[in-house]
């Protein structure tokens, strides 16, 4: 609710020296935030060679916010023009099922939108080609991932899967970088060293700040004279 959601984060930016949290959850965010990361076991203990038939794995929580219609539409396009591949769509299973077909995975579509979720970190970490969101600039990060962006367009995505099928040394470089960003930006030994920097502020890495029209975005959607009153009130102190 919006009384929660403000007194969650008013209290935190009360007490806390570093917020971590992410642009999308910052709604009223009144001060500069440290962009969320949580660390990720080992799956592989190397990257892994390309397949001469690549998997291709889609496993959405939500079929709307994941854009498996773009998703299904690209692949059976992609089926058409004859293209060698395999695909599974993998729904209502457990974890450790994903996690076991991701180390058997050259290339996993995770979700539109300006970054990746738990399933691209897995993804990365499992030796895959991912695509996903990569606008790093959204949240302020300063290290691009080698995610190739999922634009909510099933041309675009099925061009950018064309390239990876075709292209086993394009994807193989893909593959490489994902396991190697996730060392060292989602392994847990990157993890502590992430955690180390803010509580010793040595690093000004992820950092992002509120937007310049966070207080006016924020009273344009206001639903009622209370909300804009509490908005008022928060911004006011920072003014």
């Amino acid at each position: 609710s919006f009384t929660r959601k403000f007194f969650t984060q008013w209290l935190t930016e009360l007490s806390g020296a570093s917020i971590i949290s992410m642009r999308s959850h910052a709604t009223f965010q009144g001060r500069k935030s440290y962009f969320f990361r949580f660390p990720q076991t080992q799956i592989l203990s190397e990257p892994k060679k390309a397949k001469k038939l690549p998997l291709i794995i889609h496993a959405p929580t939500d079929r709307s916010g994941k854009g498996t219609k773009y998703v299904l539409a690209a692949i059976d396009a992609l089926i058409k023009d004859g293209k060698s591949f395999e695909f599974e769509l993998i729904e209502n299973k457990n974890n450790d099922y994903v996690l076991q077909r991701l180390k058997d995975a050259d290339i996993v579509i995770d979700q539109p939108g300006p970054w990746f979720g738990r399933l691209g970190v897995e993804s990365f970490a499992s030796g895959c080609a991912l695509i996903s969101g990569n606008n790093y600039e959204y949240y302020g990060i300063k290290n691009e991932s080698p995610a190739i962006q999922f634009d909510p367009n099933g041309s675009s995505l099925r061009e950018n899967l064309e390239k990876l099928i075709i292209d086993s040394e394009l994807r193989q470089s893909k593959m490489n970088a994902g396991f190697s960003y996730w060392q060292s930006h989602y392994s847990y030994a990157a993890f502590i060293s992430y955690i180390e920097d803010i509580v010793s502020n040595k690093k000004g890495d992820n950092i992002f700040f509120p937007l310049k029209n966070h207080k006016s975005l924020l009273l344009k959607h206001a639903e009622n004279r209370f909300q804009k009153f509490i908005i008022c009130l928060l911004y006011h102190s920072k003014e």
